[in-house]
């Protein structure tokens, strides 16, 4: 079967996917505006096929999902949702305005409009994701692709794509014309333009990854009349992503890169403030809970206090106290001098990364407080005495600063702290202290707020799949 044909019968699989999406959502806040009848908040008896007619917003839908690139472009599942996000808002939004100025309340119930964004976001997501893995199974998602170097950033690129199924690419081969090595991981080499040329026309191979890293010099013009599509993957370690914008100088044919910092804006740091102070407000009644139950199992299974305070570094370098549930044995500093003292391995371990993997200073129920990460609640109130954010770099202590962060510190020393951070949704503790670092300085010089949200989203994958923790 044709790509061009693969691609319309794709298209046509998604939208359908979400048209399930759309009559799910539909019915949910239908279902639970009448729920709300139990409670005598709302009286509401209009059957589930009072809304039949109204369907034609799904083409509405449909429109913005095309317009977005949802259907058409690859993006990877964390960009797919924020478009659904905008386009599921914007709908939302011009259905609300044309009820107010039609003044058809009667017709549209507002609070069912509402219930549809709300579950809309979760299920059209859901429902896309679902389609996409559905059609990489019966690979017409997956799309053949070469990338253009041979290097270690090349192999890792390729890797990545080969773990991201959502995006749809498989790498085929690795071009290098300077190469001898006629395989490498598991994929051909192509060593020639003219065996490039050939490869492409028997496969129909129509796009192309080249890696800056990998390649000093690269003949675009060349590429260009074989592939459809040629991508370039920079080289500027350090660079911010997320804050960066492109601009091109037409006399000289150069392209400008400009990036800037999101949090040394005074509205965006009020902005991430804002958005922690309303998750504060939705999981207190949960912490709460939590509190009194946590509080009883500490208390009757060791002696001590419930709650454990620790110094830490905050913002602008200030001295921080943050709470943390009691998860060590009262007399866990004198134990600690005492392992280190006669154990050359676990003091290395100490020394390079400030923790012991397997800890006998943990208690029973400390240790499940770890696995599950609730030993970090009560930095809910650290959050709300502004000295911690839900989302930044992990708290440290002023010798961890000063021996790995040194020049990096001033990253640190720009943002609150975070119960939660890059640094754990990326491998937490199986990873080195220099990725940690290299993650949190990436976090400050691409903040924005999608990406609060997306790391605290993994962050709940995490504690459930229980990666990197101890």
């Amino acid at each position: 079967m044709k790509n061009k044909t693969k691609e319309y019968i794709s298209i046509l699989i998604i939208a359908f996917f979400d048209f399930i999406a759309f009559i799910v959502s539909l019915y949910l806040a239908h279902q639970t505006r009448i729920f709300l009848n139990v409670f005598n908040i709302v009286q509401y008896k209009k059957p589930f096929s009072y809304y039949y007619e109204y369907f034609f917003v799904f083409f509405v839908v449909f429109f913005l999902f095309y317009y977005e690139g949802i259907y058409t472009k690859r993006y990877d599942i964390w960009e797919d949702v924020k478009k659904i996000f905008n386009s599921i808002t914007i709908i939302v939004i011009i259905i609300l305005s044309l009820v107010s100025i039609t003044k058809s309340s009667l017709l549209f119930s507002r609070l069912l409009i509402f219930l549809f964004w709300l579950y809309g976001l979760v299920i059209f997501s859901f429902f896309h994701a679902l389609s996409k893995f559905f059609l990489f199974k019966i690979k017409f998602w997956q799309k053949n692709v070469i990338i253009c170097g041979t290097c270690s950033q090349a192999l890792s690129f390729q890797k990545s794509l080969d773990s991201q199924h959502y995006l749809g690419y498989n790498v085929v081969a690795f071009f290098d014309q300077k190469s001898n090595t006629k395989y490498i991981n598991d994929k051909k080499v192509i060593r020639s333009f003219i065996e490039l040329s050939s490869e492409i026309k028997s496969s129909c191979i129509d796009t192309i990854f080249i890696i800056s890293a990998c390649n000093a010099k690269v003949d675009l013009t060349s590429l260009q009349t074989i592939f459809k599509n040629v991508i370039v993957i920079p080289s500027f370690d350090g660079l911010s992503i997320f804050n960066t914008k492109v601009n091109f100088n037409f006399s000289q044919k150069l392209l400008f890169i400009h990036t800037k910092n999101n949090l040394e804006s005074i509205a965006n740091k009020i902005l991430k403030r804002v958005f922690d102070l309303v998750l504060v407000v939705i999981i207190f009644p949960l912490f709460l809970v939590a509190l009194i139950f946590i509080s009883i199992a500490i208390k009757a299974t060791s002696k001590g206090p419930i709650f454990f305070k620790h110094e830490r570094i905050g913002k602008n370098g200030k001295i921080i106290k943050i709470y943390k549930f009691r998860s060590m044995y009262e007399d866990a500093q004198e134990r600690l001098k005492v392992l280190l003292e006669n154990n050359e391995q676990l003091k290395h371990e100490w020394n390079q990364f400030f923790k012991l993997k397997n800890d006998p200073r943990i208690t029973k129920v400390g240790n499940f407080l770890r696995k599950t990460s609730l030993d970090e609640l009560p930095q809910i109130i650290n959050i709300i005495k502004n000295e911690m954010s839900f989302v930044g770099p992990r708290p440290v202590v002023k010798e961890e600063v000063e021996k790995y962060y040194r020049e990096y510190a001033k990253f640190y020393y720009m943002v609150n702290p975070g119960l939660t951070g890059l640094w754990q949704v990326s491998g937490r503790n199986d990873t080195s202290y220099d990725f940690r670092i290299k993650m949190d300085t990436w976090y400050v010089t691409n903040w924005s707020l999608w990406l609060d949200v997306i790391i605290i989203v993994k962050t709940f994958v995490v504690v459930v799949k229980k990666e990197g923790v101890y």
